[in-house]
């Protein structure tokens, strides 16, 4: 059984890597003249150059991230990146931090944070959402994609989105070990498979989202302000992983 959308898993994938033949070129803003937003772009691009082996950079200049560059500018290019404490003030308020804010002062971590969300996401739809066109099956994935609208700390905290994963886990050891108990039906153990080879892809690739954040903190001079949000987004990535390893563990052993 495939999860839903998986064909286009890659698509917004992490850790896509694009062939040198195809990289992007640097652009530049309308009117040939750089702005805030665009040097942010090659500081994204300069960083994953010279400290990763994959081309994750590159994705800076897509079009989308263009379009999401300048609403955040709209939104939050009034304040003064050189403000030093001015993330360091949310730590008593992480919930009400935006990642379009935190980008204006730090723009290589919230591209590599932005990145950890999108693996979370795609955990989220191969966990909690399946393929099935059902009423109720369609209306759970619109759940699903909501929660991207939640704030950083509102979606990895979530205690609803985290108890929707434990229902939805528990339904997976469920039809494993049913799985294990009819040893005639193949097509179903093809199924559980797949399924648990999609969640350990999944798994790898938020872990390794997670290692660039860490990498990015490390070797950022300017991140020790930002301390606090490295140790919420681990607690917040560690739960899922260790939900996913679990069950994996559960339905080998």
């Amino acid at each position: 059984m495939k999860t839903f959308n998986q064909s286009q898993k890659n698509k917004h994938s992490p850790n896509a890597v694009y062939p040198s033949s195809k990289r992007l070129k640097l652009s530049q803003p309308e009117g040939g003249s750089d702005t805030r937003w665009s040097f942010n772009q090659k500081d994204v691009f300069k960083w994953y150059e010279q400290n990763t082996n994959q081309y994750e950079g590159d994705e800076i200049f897509l079009p989308e991230w263009r379009d999401r560059l300048l609403d955040w500018m709209r939104r939050f290019g009034h304040e003064d990146p050189n403000q030093k404490d001015r993330i360091a003030s949310f730590e008593r308020k992480p919930h009400s931090l935006h990642l379009g804010l935190f980008f204006q002062f730090h723009p290589v971590a919230a591209f590599s944070l932005w990145n950890v969300l999108q693996a979370c996401y795609q955990l989220d739809m191969n966990v909690c959402g399946t393929s099935e066109m059902t009423d109720v099956a369609i209306e759970e994935r619109r759940k699903i994609v909501k929660w991207r609208d939640l704030l950083v700390f509102d979606y990895l905290e979530s205690k609803d989105i985290m108890d929707t994963w434990a229902k939805k886990l528990l339904v997976v050891l469920s039809a494993a070990k049913q799985n294990k108990a009819e040893v005639e039906k193949v097509d179903m153990k093809v199924d559980m498979a797949n399924r648990l080879y999609t969640l350990a892809q999944d798994f790898q690739s938020l872990e390794n989202a997670l290692m660039t954040l860490e990498s990015v903190f490390e070797k950022s001079k300017d991140m020790e302000e930002c301390k606090w949000m490295l140790q919420l987004v681990r607690r917040g990535v560690g739960t899922r992983l260790q939900a996913v390893k679990s069950i994996s563990d559960q339905t080998l052993s």
